[in-house]
């Protein structure tokens, strides 16, 4: 079986432009650390202690529009506090959310999210713009992968 040479390219683009992924699950830009919670289910929890100052923002992957933002404000010598955020599903797909989504917390300070949606959600930092411009590879990527599965595929049938 013959491999086609444009999925060979998009291995080897893989190989050269992916965004590295610590073991912790985040990945790294300095300014815009990325994070992701993983698919949670109805009742999931997931939290993430923020240590360093800056704005946040996030939102569910396979509901790009739901969005939220934490504000991390330098630590001021007080007990680290936990702050909840919850993950709600109204009658319609484009009322789903995050609340409150606006977190003001102090570094050292760790947010909590809650899963009250009947369905899967994420809690995924950084938006497309942004992860383009960590991985400007990656959008290449997913073009010359999917071109070689339609030429693996066409191959194949032929």
């Amino acid at each position: 079986m013959r491999t086609p040479w444009v999925a060979l390219l998009g291995l080897a683009l893989l190989t050269s432009f992916a965004a590295p992924v610590a073991a912790n699950g985040s990945h790294g830009h300095p300014d815009h650390p990325m994070f992701d919670s993983g698919m949670m289910d109805h009742d999931a929890m997931w939290s993430r202690m923020f240590d360093e100052p800056g704005k946040y923002a996030y939102h569910c992957d396979p509901h790009p529009w739901m969005k939220g933002n934490v504000t991390v404000q330098p630590s001021d010598g007080s007990p680290p506090q936990k702050h909840q955020v919850r993950i709600v599903e109204g009658e319609d797909a484009q009322s789903w959310g995050f609340e409150p989504a606006e977190v003001t917390v102090r570094a050292g300070d760790t947010v909590e999210w809650v899963n009250e949606g009947q369905i899967s959600h994420t809690v995924t930092s950084l938006d497309e713009a942004e992860q383009a411009e960590e991985s400007p590879g990656v959008g290449l990527l997913a073009v010359l992968s999917a071109v070689g599965v339609a030429l693996a595929t066409f191959r194949r049938r032929a």
